[in-house]
């Protein structure tokens, strides 16, 4: 009666091409510096291990100079503030936009805070885990 959920995404960054697959894991989010939107990627996979048979299958996206790739565990979407309210997939596609001209490492350290100051000392009921990837502008 176990279950994990997954993720796996491989970046090229010479081109931007963006081969990934998913497991039941939360919709990695996409930044488009051209538009300057959010986006989710197409999540398409099932829980591992809730099911004798799964298949998981490779996706494609590009990204092109400027966006950014956020992945992350539902410990940054699902942490309680001392209402129980949630951060949420919203606050987070906010937060990522309004700091996206900040490099990769600064904006995973605002996203951590933001998350941080959010629950204000409510204790984590799971990880805290994300990663961020961004194009850099001279890349082809």
């Amino acid at each position: 009666h176990m279950f994990l959920t997954a993720g796996y995404a491989k970046l090229d960054p010479q081109t931007g091409h963006l081969t990934y697959a998913d497991g039941g894991h939360n919709p990695a989010l996409v930044f488009r510096a051209a538009t300057r939107t959010v986006e989710r990627l197409k999540p398409h996979g099932m829980l591992l291990g809730a099911f004798l048979e799964i298949a998981c299958e490779e996706l494609t996206a590009h990204l092109d100079a400027g966006d950014i790739l956020l992945l992350y565990t539902d410990g940054i979407t699902e942490a309680l503030n001392e209402r129980q309210e949630e951060y949420g997939e919203d606050r987070l596609m906010e937060m990522l936009a309004a700091c996206a001209d900040q490099p990769a490492v600064e904006i995973r350290d605002a996203i951590v805070a933001s998350v941080t100051a959010f629950a204000a000392g409510t204790p984590p009921a799971d990880d805290l885990t994300l990663f961020v990837a961004k194009r850099r502008s001279g890349a082809r």
